[in-house]
């Protein structure tokens, strides 16, 4: 506790928000996201989420401990959109993937409402086309005044997704707020699109490309997977009392098929 005061202070004036630093989408559903209005309030949220165990839709029944709180100031938001880059295997490129309804329940809004979700291909040499990012501009209705910033943002994205060797780059939400401060009524000289939540996978059989990454410590790896990744073994832990070893993924994949048949 004693860098909050320290945190509040770097993101400036508050309101402010508490995030859940775990491995995990929907932490907001799950408490794992607080807004605060005052030092007092922050020090109780973080306090109380500090050590927490929190389960949500993408853990799988699994509880993560809350070790780590991401202190940052809150915007008042007038959109919410949702962009991500991920590897299309039937087309066998990156594709950039768009939908102007951002924030929680993406999933749910892909099954139940999929013309609601925008791709793009990505070619793995040139990059973003800006004309693709343009496209998407527009799609999305953001407008011909967003546009620039727009495909800054779009074409940096995918950047990172190839820079870094990566499977999934995504922002959700990616926002529209008034620039510098709370937003209190429309005008497009004061908006500005600000990433409010990001995720980034990094594919592990590139991670030899990238030590800076690869040397970070996993604060939610079991004691097991640290041991076995010290000595160049790929390990899943699963339940149940049964281990295979095996030398390749896909023959992992089917001897236990065999096992559990």
């Amino acid at each position: 506790m004693a860098g909050l005061a320290a945190a509040l202070r770097r993101a400036g004036k508050g309101p402010w928000v508490l995030k859940a630093q775990v491995l995990a989408g929907g932490r907001g559903k799950a408490g794992g996201v607080q807004v605060v209005l005052s030092p007092a309030q922050a020090r109780e949220k973080a306090r109380a989420m500090l050590g927490m165990r929190l389960a949500t839709r993408q853990t799988h029944g699994q509880a993560l401990v809350i070790r780590e709180i991401l202190v940052d100031r809150a915007v008042s938001i007038l959109r919410e959109m949702y962009v991500s880059i991920a590897m299309d295997r039937g087309l066998g490129v990156p594709v950039l993937i768009a939908s102007a309804q951002g924030g929680v329940d993406i999933e749910e809004l892909a099954r139940t409402r999929p013309d609601a979700i925008l791709r793009e291909p990505i070619d793995p040499v040139r990059g973003l086309e800006p004309y693709q990012a343009r496209r998407l501009c527009f799609a999305l209705g953001l407008g011909a005044e967003k546009l620039s910033e727009f495909v800054r943002v779009a074409r940096a994205l995918a950047g990172i997704y190839l820079e870094l060797d990566a499977s999934l780059v995504e922002v959700n939400p990616l926002v529209l707020a008034r620039a510098g401060g709370a937003v209190r009524k429309r005008g497009a000289a004061s908006e500005a699109l600000l990433a409010l939540d990001g995720k980034i996978i990094i594919d592990d059989n590139a991670l030899f490309r990238h030590p800076e990454l690869s040397s970070r410590p996993d604060l939610e790896a079991s004691a097991l997977e640290v041991q076995a990744k010290k000595v160049g073994i790929s390990y899943i832990g699963l339940d149940g009392n049964i281990g295979c070893l095996v030398n390749g993924a896909g023959l992992a994949m089917a001897t236990m098929d065999t096992v559990k048949l």
